[in-house]
């Protein structure tokens, strides 16, 4: 049973992560889908894909600037 819930949470993040990857690609490039993301989707032999980290850097580039907020505490 944990593992159907490990699946169905990763399905859905592995959804939102190729969502925003969709949004920022160059439309020249064939569009991600949610098993790109998905470590949990068994690796298809007939289809090379990038997976994970490895298509986020191709999307955002060598040095993408990341902005890091402090939460104001009261």
């Amino acid at each position: 049973m944990t593992e159907g819930m490990n699946r169905n949470r990763w399905a859905h993040t592995a959804a939102l992560m190729a969502h925003l990857a969709n949004i920022h690609r160059d439309p020249k490039r064939p569009a991600y889908t949610a098993e790109d993301f998905n470590p949990m989707v068994e690796e298809r032999k007939d289809l090379p894909r990038m997976k994970g980290v490895s298509a986020l850097k191709v999307l955002l580039g060598p040095n993408p600037k990341v902005v890091i907020r402090k939460a104001s505490g009261a």
